[in-house]
């Protein structure tokens, strides 16, 4: 679940599509329909269907418990304003000073910074695009942002390692390499071909 575009919000949504998968499934499974478990609808023998079943149920339900306790505080909609700016009408519940509400009224009414948010396909690039000029919205709107992208590229990281050490070249220097690996910059392959010149012929 993580990625360069992975944040809360993203997490939130993923997190609450599966607790909702998880009670149909057990309704499903009430009803003996296994179309969400193929393999067990095809290989199960039909005197084995009953124990199954109930192995099935109290797994799910199982894992539905941990996940309602793990993620019991999963209400986002006091961070609606990080998510679309341009759609909130009152700001007096999301714990907002009336300095802060104003600076998101003078963003909101912007409509050059709105046409840049609808084009934007990421929040966190958004924010940091209007961080000179809204500084303290930018701050607390990453605050609740960044943790999954930063996590995301540690774990890149390790796993450029991971590809360009091996056994055969564990002495390498990867620093420069790794630094490649993890960047988010296209290569202009065209331009770098132009400007070396080939080795003529002897």
């Amino acid at each position: 679940m993580q990625g360069p575009q992975i944040h809360a919000f993203v997490q939130k949504d993923k997190v609450t599509a599966f607790m909702r998968k998880l009670e149909l499934w057990i309704i499903s499974l009430k009803n003996n329909n296994f179309d969400m478990f193929p393999t067990f609808k095809i290989t199960c023998l039909a005197d084995e269907i009953e124990e199954s079943k109930v192995l099935i149920n109290k797994h799910l339900t199982s894992l539905r418990e941990q996940f309602s306790f793990y993620f019991k505080d999963l209400d986002m909609s006091k961070y609606e304003w990080i998510r679309n700016p341009f759609v909130i009408e009152k700001y007096d519940d999301f714990g907002l000073t009336t300095a802060e509400q104003e600076m998101i009224i003078d963003l909101s009414s912007d409509s050059t910074l709105k046409q840049m948010f609808q084009h934007e396909n990421n929040i966190v690039t958004f924010w940091l695009r209007v961080k000179d000029e809204f500084p303290t919205l930018t701050n607390k709107a990453l605050e609740i942002l960044l943790p999954f992208v930063t996590s995301y590229l540690c774990e890149t990281g390790f796993s450029a390692v991971a590809v360009l050490k091996t056994k055969y070249r564990s002495c390498l220097k990867i620093e420069k390499e790794l630094r490649t690996a993890i960047s988010s910059m296209i290569p202009r392959f065209d331009k770098i071909c132009a400007e070396k010149q080939a080795h003529p012929s002897h």
